[in-house]
C-alpha cells in the first residue's frame, strides 16, 4: 500500500468527510443547497479534492436515470454522495458538479491564507 497524498484546499469554512475528518473542500466551493438526496438536505459543489469516484452508473433521481458516479473519500472510501455526468434534465448546472450529503460530513474552522 503506498502513501495517500492528502491536499488542503484552504480557507476559513472547511468541509470533511464524518468519517475520517479529511477534509475535501471549501465554503467558496460551495454553489447550492438541493433538497433531494437518499439523506436530506445535500449540498453542491463545483471542485473538490481528496476524493475518488466510481465508475459510470445511472443514479435514480425522480424516476430519471442520469449517468452519474459516485464521490468517496480518498482516505477511509466513505461514499459522501455522487456527481452528474451526462444530467437528462434540461437544467445543466449539474453538469460535472458533486452532490454531497450533508449526513456524511462536518463543518470545520479553517485559517487565514497570509
Amino acid at each position: 500500500m503506498g502513501v495517500i497524498f492528502i491536499e488542503h484546499p484552504g480557507g476559513l469554512v472547511l468541509y470533511a468527510c464524518a468519517a475520517c475528518s479529511t477534509v475535501f473542500s471549501k465554503k467558496d466551493e460551495q454553489i447550492g443547497i438541493r433538497n433531494r438526496g437518499r439523506t436530506f438536505p445535500v449540498y453542491l459543489f463545483n471542485n473538490v479534492v481528496n476524493v475518488t469516484y466510481s465508475e459510470i452508473q445511472n443514479h435514480d433521481n425522480s424516476n430519471v436515470p442520469s449517468p452519474s458516479r459516485l464521490v468517496k473519500c480518498k482516505k477511509c472510501n466513505t461514499c459522501l454522495g455522487f456527481m452528474y455526468e451526462y444530467p437528462h434534465t434540461n437544467c445543466k448546472k449539474y453538469k460535472k458538479k458533486h452532490v454531497i450529503e450533508i449526513a456524511l460530513i462536518s463543518v470545520l474552522r479553517g485559517f487565514h491564507e497570509v
